[in-house]
């Protein structure tokens, strides 16, 4: 196993340079090839394996999706950074090899790839505009997905990140719609519109993500599990 089950906040792109692995993003499975990327969004929970005893090897793009948030501060519209937070099945998380050829996917690992050469001299900025090359590019390939999902309001990505920063406590449709300025119905409309799942059930498999990975790589009591999820009704959680 290459990386074992885990769920974190910052957003993942894996670019496939040798040999193969196959990835699960949230609970679908699939393989990837030299050449293809896949992309994992904040907390979605993941794993990565080793398909064969040859020699595998690939590259990741990480970073946290306040990056994202700052840059889209001054905007109106958040769909780009919501993207790579939100947890839709609808949305693309595999590119082939062939999708991506001559694409700035491409060319923004590339050069991320070059810039790993010591005998270079690369400048942070140089690579964090390498970075969102790929990331812009991720964005425009999977428009259509996005142009299907209806984003209504600019509040939706401050909701998503409040909840992936605070779904371990309390939290509720109503104070989150109080937080990003939107009646309980606008919201609740909204987000059921954009993830395909309504609150509550949105929050369960955040939750869920997380129990999950406590349970796989812990050896913490399910009840301890539940309390550091997010439930405090343990006979809800089982």
């Amino acid at each position: 196993e290459a990386a074992h089950t885990h769920v974190h906040d910052a957003i993942e792109v894996i670019y496939m340079n040798k040999g193969s692995v196959q990835v699960s993003i949230d609970g679908v499975k699939t393989s990837i090839y030299p050449g293809d990327v896949a992309l994992f969004h904040s907390r979605a929970i993941h794993d990565i394996w080793t398909e064969d005893e040859v020699e595998n090897d690939y590259y990741v793009l990480k970073l946290l999706p306040k990056t994202l948030y700052n840059m889209s501060l001054t905007g109106n519209d958040d769909s780009f950074p919501l993207r790579f937070l939100i947890c839709n099945p609808a949305l693309k998380t595999i590119w082939r090899k062939e999708e991506i050829a001559g694409t700035d996917i491409e060319l923004g690992f590339s050069r991320l790839i070059e810039s790993l050469d010591h005998k270079k001299k690369v400048t942070t900025v140089s690579r964090v505009i390498s970075g969102l090359m790929v990331l812009e590019g991720l964005y425009s390939s999977d428009s259509e997905s996005m142009n299907e999902i209806a984003i209504a309001g600019n509040g939706l990505y401050v909701a998503l990140f409040h909840i992936n920063e605070h779904y371990a406590e309390p939290i509720s449709a109503e104070e989150i719609a109080e937080i990003v300025n939107m009646s309980v119905s606008g919201f609740s409309r909204a987000f059921k519109s954009a993830t395909g799942q309504s609150f509550k059930d949105y929050l369960n498999t955040i939750r869920t993500n997380r129990a999950e990975e406590l349970l796989k790589n812990t050896d913490l009591s399910v009840k301890d599990v539940a309390i550091k999820a997010g439930y405090n009704n343990i006979s809800h959680f089982i």
